[in-house]
């Protein structure tokens, strides 16, 4: 037996070391890492059903009702689909800030793992567990940028910007004069480049513990 493994073997039976309560946490931090991922694989699914009722209580609404008496003069059907409208965008933006909350604590839970991890390796340096055991490490999580967009929360948040905008782009055609369609799509283009802008900022290093 050499030392490597006489010294693995001698933390494996030392008592008095607390491995049990390490075991644990490194354990809830995985259950957590995960859990944030489930989270927002059901909330985009939750946001699209809300988001596909309430289109189709605009379908309904727009039944009988042609597009220039739509555009046209105010009617209750026009004020309700503005109201639905708007309230896609406010659920939209509630999500971002859910995706932006859920990506800072899966990044939060996989910090923990690692900084376990590094209490082991410099511990039982004898061991090498960086070098021959750990792919995944803390430099190598903090070297990554967890608000670039292509990823599974950045995808997500993009789906979400964009149904939102879109919505908010159909709520200024509804509520305001259609002629003013160029403005209309300037200003729904800001509000979703502002949303992207507003995602990365908020998950930028600065911002993470370490």
């Amino acid at each position: 037996m050499n030392s490597a493994e006489s010294v693995a073997e001698k933390i494996i039976v030392d008592e008095k070391f607390p491995h049990e309560i390490l075991i644990a946490e490194f354990h809830y931090a995985r259950e957590t890492a995960g859990q944030a991922m489930e989270d927002r694989h059901k909330m985009v699914n939750f946001f699209l059903i809300i988001v596909g009722i309430l289109a189709s209580g605009i379908g309904i609404l727009l039944q009988g009702e042609s597009n220039s008496e739509l555009l046209g003069a105010a009617s209750t059907q026009k004020l309700a689909i503005s109201v639905l409208l708007f309230f896609i965008v406010i659920i939209g933006v509630l999500y971002v800030l859910k995706l932006i909350r859920l990506r800072s604590a899966w990044f939060e839970s996989a910090l923990c793992m690692n900084h376990i991890k590094d209490y082991y390796d410099e511990h039982w340096p004898q061991l090498q567990l960086k070098a021959k055991a750990f792919r995944w490490t803390r430099e190598t999580l903090i070297r990554q940028d967890i608000s670039k967009l292509t990823t599974l929360f950045g995808y997500s948040a993009i789906l979400v910007i964009l149904v939102d905008s879109a919505a908010f782009l159909a709520f200024l055609l509804v509520s305001t004069d259609s002629q003013n369609a160029i403005l209309i799509i300037v200003l729904s283009t800001i509000v979703f480049f502002s949303q992207i802008a507003f995602y990365k900022s908020a998950l930028s290093e600065k911002r993470l513990p370490k």
